[in-house]
């Protein structure tokens, strides 16, 4: 293993620039960490960053240690979320090829301060970085970029990583508010061994899609759009080698090969796909919408009551029942009873549902609203830990209709962003050469 010069480090931390990797809902993240992974250009660990502020240039043994502690995948394997069980287990990837020693991360990286004393934490990241790849004997003299998955990265972490890299790209992986929610609910029916998620887990990744929803909004919002690129889970499918090569201009690199194989460490990726099916690389059998022959009328109308305004801005397909906000919010809360399996529930939220609410629907929903409205109004905050889950369901989208619109409107339409790779191209582009200007469904 060959240490740098002074010279050459110096080089790297000043040409360096971040490309930060987030997410819209379950959106192919991991895919495209995975297609990017081998760039000559590009160097990235296959992790998801935890935190940013673990690097201190005045504590550097301590920064190593924090950087071992919170990403013990890339130490040892069957740790890692990248890999299916049964990969691990049967050793089919060499583990000498995929992990580094610690010892041998921790000497390089202080090897590498010792020749370039850190004046940051920017520094110190990017030396961090820079030793996990001479650990695997890469060259970094044509290094541009260094890739960051931020899926787990709260919005204060990730504002710290655009202080220290101001002219650095923002790339947003989204998908179908109604894609990603079918999605996340089929990996917890097939993690939890059964045929399909209960109804009322559906309210939790409706909170969970909103949430990340928001969390971007913040992010871009402090951007220049030119910066930041959309790149939709179903058109990344669909355009292929396109959208790779679109990509690769936007960020200024060579468009190489590398770019069409899904690999981590140079290990190919099979991918996590809903179903837990092994998928490698991009596949136009993969862009078809599955929703509209998967989920029910009632629960398509119940995420587009929520999401409706947000479509157009990337070109989804709109809504052919959405409730209205109000009446959603309402069923939300009966649904929220099913946490307490309370026999009523079922027939309560088809009451609901229903074009014709009765009386007793509009006084339990009332009723409810004025319970949350007192205890968020006396600002119990110590109950909140101690209430059913339920409870907290109800607290969020009690405070949803005051925020939804304002997350929403300070998401910027796609085709004001540096890069779209979205529905709205896609139907442009179909549209000029005489083919449908929607996406496939699966009906």
């Amino acid at each position: 293993m060959q240490v740098p010069t002074w010279e050459e480090i110096h080089a790297c931390i000043e040409r360096v620039n971040v490309i930060l990797l987030t997410p819209f809902g379950r959106s192919g993240l991991l895919l495209l960490h995975s297609l990017i992974d081998n760039h000559k250009e590009i160097i990235t660990m296959p992790i998801e960053y935890r935190g940013y502020a673990v690097f201190d240039k005045n504590k550097i043994q301590n920064s190593i240690d924090k950087t071992i502690s919170l990403y013990e995948p890339l130490w040892n394997i069957t740790k890692s979320f990248l890999f299916f069980e049964e990969v691990i287990l049967n050793h089919t990837y060499e583990k000498s090829n995929y992990v580094i020693d610690t010892d041998k991360f921790s000497s390089t990286v202080k090897a590498v301060c010792k020749i370039y004393i850190p004046g940051s934490a920017r520094d110190l990241f990017v030396i961090a970085n820079i030793a996990y790849h001479i650990c695997q004997h890469k060259n970094i003299s044509n290094i541009s970029y260094i890739l960051v998955d931020a899926h787990l990265m709260s919005v204060d972490q990730q504002q710290s990583v655009i202080k220290d890299f101001p002219c650095l790209r923002v790339i947003v992986t989204c998908r179908d508010p109604r894609e990603s929610v079918m999605s996340l609910c089929d990996v917890f029916a097939r993690e939890s061994g059964i045929a399909q998620a209960p109804f009322c887990f559906f309210t939790v990744k409706i909170l969970h899609v909103l949430h990340q929803l928001g969390v971007v909004s913040k992010i871009i919002s402090t951007m220049p759009l030119q910066h930041v690129a959309m790149v939709d889970l179903n058109t990344l499918h669909a355009a292929g080698d396109t959208a790779l090569s679109k990509l690769a201009a936007w960020l200024g690199v060579e468009d190489t090969d590398t770019l069409r194989r899904s690999t981590f460490n140079g290990q190919a990726w099979l991918g996590n796909s809903g179903n837990g099916k092994s998928r490698l690389g991009l596949n136009a059998q993969y862009a078809v919408l599955q929703y509209p022959s998967k989920m029910s009328i009632k629960l398509v109308a119940l995420i587009d009551a929520f999401f409706s305004s947000f479509y157009q801005k990337l070109g989804y397909a709109p809504p052919a029942h959405a409730p209205s906000l109000p009446k959603a919010r309402n069923m939300l809360l009966c649904n929220s009873f099913r946490w307490m399996r309370l026999p009523f529930s079922h027939a309560l939220f088809d009451a609901i549902y229903a074009k014709n609410e009765g009386k007793g629907t509009d006084i339990i929903g009332s009723g409810m609203r004025k319970i949350v409205k007192f205890l968020h109004g006396v600002k119990l905050y110590i109950v909140y830990p101690m209430v059913p889950l339920f409870f907290g369901l109800i607290l969020f989208f009690w405070t949803a209709k005051k925020y939804l619109h304002k997350i929403i409107d300070a998401f910027p339409d796609a085709a004001q962003c540096g890069l779209t790779i979205c529905p709205l191209t896609y139907q442009q582009q179909n549209e000029r050469a005489g083919a449908p200007a929607t996406m496939p469904t699966g009906e």
